[in-house]
């Protein structure tokens, strides 16, 4: 009958300080490394950009270009003047 009452009775679990403690030892460095390897982006994780060929750059930039000049074009119809300060 005893058996059958320990059997029944639920178990509360109790963490141990040095479980949490163990876990905040390992933890938060791992969190703070992954962070900085996030926001900083070594080189010796992500690796180095690949270098943008000079005609691609050029395309990029002649693109934007294009694409302000559209932005310009768009407000004056609307505005009637271009902006005071370009």
């Amino acid at each position: 009958m005893e058996a059958e009452k320990g059997f029944n009775r639920k178990a509360v679990a109790t963490s141990s300080k040095a479980r949490v403690m163990a876990m905040l030892v390992i933890g938060l460095p791992l969190l703070a490394f992954s962070i900085y390897s996030w926001v900083a982006r070594p080189a010796f994780i992500w690796g180095t950009a690949p270098p943008i060929p000079v005609a691609q750059q050029q395309a990029n930039m002649r693109m934007t270009l294009y694409v302000i000049g559209m932005r310009l074009n768009k407000y004056r119809a609307a505005q009637g003047f271009f902006p005071a300060s370009l």
